[in-house]
């Protein structure tokens, strides 16, 4: 089982990193396919045909398999990730060695938004199953919030709500209070 758990991640991270055997073609970073992750986070984003066009250079897709770590504790994002296919769960280490999940993100959802506050993440993200996700990078984001004040209250707000659902978390497995920040 630990040999095809390291199979399956090592096939998902080569195609990460651009790397192919055999000479075979990976069309699934390809140009039409970003438009079209773009064009399913632009209700999210309110982005327009320009701010599109504009964020398609800072915008990659990537696959992640089951149980793989997405985004790690302690890691600084330097892009803010959001879910086009499947499921990711989001964790906490409870402490004694424990994973708290803390929720599980949907098609919509986005995570690693501390990129632009430049903080470390303090959970874990997951992979449930194969999951596809869209990653714009910090600089893009940044630019692109600058004209649009509601949103960055928005990604503010998600910040905030991680953390109480982290202390919560927290403080239901010690019977105490923890301040903590997020992701």
């Amino acid at each position: 089982a630990a040999r095809t758990t390291f199979q399956r991640w090592l096939w998902y991270s080569s195609r990460r990193a651009g790397l192919h055997s055999d000479g075979a073609v990976d069309d699934f970073t390809s140009e039409p396919n970003r438009v079209a992750a773009l064009r399913s986070v632009a209700p999210i984003l309110r982005l327009s045909h320009c701010d599109m066009e504009a964020l398609l250079p800072h915008a990659t897709l990537a696959r992640y398999g089951a149980d793989e770590i997405i985004l790690g504790r302690g890691e600084i994002p330097a892009t803010m990730t959001f879910v086009i296919k499947g499921r990711v769960r989001l964790c906490v280490d409870g402490g004694d060695g424990s994973s708290l999940p803390i929720r599980t993100l949907q098609k919509g959802d986005f995570l690693g938004q501390t990129a632009l506050t430049r903080e470390p993440v303090v959970g874990d993200a997951y992979a449930e199953g194969e999951v596809t996700v869209l990653a714009i990078k910090r600089i893009a984001m940044e630019e692109l919030l600058l004209d649009r004040p509601a949103l960055l209250q928005e990604i503010s707000r998600t910040i905030d709500e991680r953390r109480a659902m982290i202390r919560a978390a927290l403080s239901g497995m010690n019977g105490e209070s923890v301040a903590t920040p997020d992701r």
